[in-house]
């Protein structure tokens, strides 16, 4: 295997990508199975200016035609840690397994996320894929079993009638360049209830990742409070995700009402915003992760959301920043 060789996807890989995605739904016992072939991974990965996605590839050594691995990973961000990498599929297929290059996949896209500047690499695992043990060989921790983080899910039709409640007296608007600076202090109040410290992010890096490039890696809504416009009580922020089962999801990176406005509605205006700006971009579903103390599941099981930790045994994996330099580095 020593031709081995690690490359990005072209177009006319997208069939090929399309039967891998299929081979680990069988290995996951999804038996739905993907919902996306490959005209839509060309859509998405190809005509989309920016893709929803990025891939990496292997050939298959006896024959070029095939390929036997792919690893599928974009850009987000994270309110505490700022820019941040998202691998959502690494797969080798069968035969080729025990032969490295399942590491080799996954040291490509760490190096992609070194290189890129991101604080660390979030997954998630299955709770009984035995992979877990080679992610924590490279320095990953699982948050979900170590810190009580669940993944839960909002599906489409949810999401419409969330998108379609009655709307807010409160002023719900997309964030300005100005406001950045009542947002981080936001962040820190939440970060503050959620007892995991100091944001790392700063105001330059919002403004960066939001107001100064092409793309942003994120969008943000505000809530005003009402006797004075110039403060901020509530925020969302909000990305793209890609999942290879269902394409297009939105993902709500946090959501949270100043603690004195709480009871008012504003938690829902702002679900509700959300909610259509994922409608408006066909979004299948919306994924977050909640703590598992934090009494807001309550307010999102209302919503419809799924704890899809507890019903499909996902977890939450994260390799952070030293060990991600680790493994971009490792020989």
């Amino acid at each position: 295997m020593s031709s081995l060789v690690v490359r990005d996807a072209k177009r006319e890989d997208c069939k090929e990508v399309e039967r891998l995605i299929q081979e680990l739904a069988d290995f996951e016992r999804m038996p739905d199975g993907p919902q996306i072939d490959a005209k839509v991974l060309e859509r998405d990965g190809f005509d989309l200016s920016p893709p929803l996605y990025h891939c990496y590839v292997v050939d298959d050594p006896n024959d070029p035609s095939k390929l036997i691995g792919y690893a599928i990973y974009f850009i987000v961000f994270g309110t505490m840690v700022g820019r941040r990498m998202y691998l959502e599929d690494i797969y080798v297929t069968e035969k080729y397994r025990k032969k490295c290059i399942g590491n080799a996949l996954f040291q490509k896209v760490a190096q992609k996320g070194v290189q890129l500047k991101c604080a660390d690499m979030q997954f998630i695992v299955l709770d009984w894929n035995p992979a877990q043990d080679f992610y924590k060989s490279r320095g990953a921790c699982d948050v979900t079993k170590e810190e009580g983080w669940h993944l839960f899910r909002i599906d489409g039709e949810s999401l419409k009638k969330i998108s379609e409640s009655s709307e807010s007296s409160y002023v719900v608007r997309d964030a300005k360049r100005t406001d950045c600076k009542d947002v981080l202090r936001l962040i820190q109040e939440l970060a503050d209830f959620e007892k995991t410290g100091l944001t790392q992010v700063t105001v330059q890096d919002i403004e960066q990742d939001f107001f100064d490039c092409d793309h942003p890696t994120f969008h943000c809504i505000v809530v005003e409070d009402q006797n004075d416009s110039s403060k901020l009580i509530g925020y969302s922020i909000y990305y793209n995700h890609y999942g290879t089962w269902t394409g297009r999801r939105m993902y709500l990176r946090d959501i949270y009402v100043n603690s004195a406005y709480r009871g008012k509605h504003i938690g829902d205006a702002l679900m509700q915003k959300v909610a259509q700006r994922a409608v408006e971009t066909k979004c299948v579903d919306m994924d977050f992760i909640v703590v598992d103390w934090n009494p807001a599941k309550d307010f999102y099981k209302a919503k419809g959301a799924t704890d899809i930790t507890l019903s499909e045994a996902w977890h939450l994996f994260c390799v952070r920043g030293d060990d991600l330099k680790k493994v971009a580095d490792r020989k």
